[in-house]
């Protein structure tokens, strides 16, 4: 039992990537193993791990089990840099790459501004980090409807393609740029799970343990804006893929940081190894990845809501 406690989802993990790698591929086609099934798969991975590593510390930092790294609005300013590629036309200038910069870009600067407004207001607290970016990305989604009202419906369908969510990202080089990123991300975090588990306690008491809260939620804060914005320039949204990773692990792995960020990560790959299987292996139409899992992390969402009283944390 402890066996497939502890390395369970790792062959788990394997078999999703045979399955994705090889099914339904008939004879043997070198281009299309090479450039499309073995990026999909890596996007699926690394995307997984990142939103489901960056899920565990939002739930963390705001103690609360249902939270999700999207929370702070800053796949919001990166899905509006999306609009923005496609409405002037750079897209169809430079392709993917347009859409990588554009959206890691506006990303950024959704970082500076969230912050730069939490500073402001003076009330460093998470409650106050969450109003603004609620705000934030309720405004920033406006803007990015309004361009979509806006622009041809070519474009729409373009547009909308992206920000369902997808798995179809062919540039190896930027891949392996976002792996370097989320390995030098996780080595840190690693170092630093004793603070995280402080930080599960109340500020105060926090506080008394000797760590500078404020610097470390900051520090936390940008990590999971920073891997947030590389996620969504790279697939698009996909939603609840943080909310359900953290509290599988969590419910399997307990509270302790060093277990759950790591565990949360590799349930982050499974789960959008499964959503990427069968969005590829439906013929009837077309379901993005994004879709299938807002519909199963709804129905989670709601079974959690349930039993609210019985959540481990």
């Amino acid at each position: 039992m402890k066996f497939f406690k502890n390395y369970g989802p790792f062959l788990i993990l394997i078999i999703l990537i045979t399955i994705s790698l090889f099914l339904n591929l008939g004879f043997f086609d070198k281009n299309i193993f090479f450039r499309i099934r073995i990026p999909e798969t890596i996007t699926a991975i690394v995307v997984g791990f990142a939103l489901g590593f960056a899920g565990a510390i939002s739930q963390i930092l705001f103690k609360n089990p249902l939270s999700d790294p999207y929370i702070l609005g800053i796949s919001s300013g990166s899905s509006l840099g999306i609009a923005v590629a496609f409405l002037t036309g750079i897209y169809y200038l430079f392709g993917q790459y347009s859409i990588f910069i554009f959206s890691l870009a506006f990303g950024l600067i959704s970082i500076f501004l969230i912050f730069g407004i939490y500073r402001a207001v003076g009330r460093k607290n998470t409650v106050t980090l969450l109003l603004i970016g609620i705000v934030y990305g309720l405004m920033t989604s406006s803007l990015t409807s309004i361009i979509l009202t806006n622009i041809t419906r070519e474009k729409i369908h373009s547009i909308i393609e992206w920000l369902y969510g997808t798995t179809e990202f062919y540039d190896i080089k930027i891949l392996i740029l976002f792996i370097i990123i989320l390995l030098l991300v996780l080595l840190w975090t690693e170092k630093k799970v004793l603070i995280l588990d402080q930080m599960n306690f109340s500020d105060k008491k926090a506080r008394s343990l000797g760590v500078d809260i404020d610097k470390y939620r900051v520090i936390f804060f940008v990590i999971i804006a920073l891997l947030v914005s590389f996620t969504v320039s790279i697939s698009g949204i996909i939603g609840f893929l943080g909310l359900m990773s953290p509290h599988i692990a969590r419910n399997i792995y307990g509270s302790r940081s060093k277990y759950l960020i790591f565990y949360s990560g590799i349930y982050g790959s499974n789960l959008l190894l499964i959503s990427h299987i069968v969005s590829k292996n439906i013929n009837a139409f077309y379901l993005p990845v994004g879709m299938i899992l807002s519909i199963v992390g709804g129905i989670y969402f709601l079974i959690l809501l349930k039993g609210k009283n019985d959540l481990k944390f």
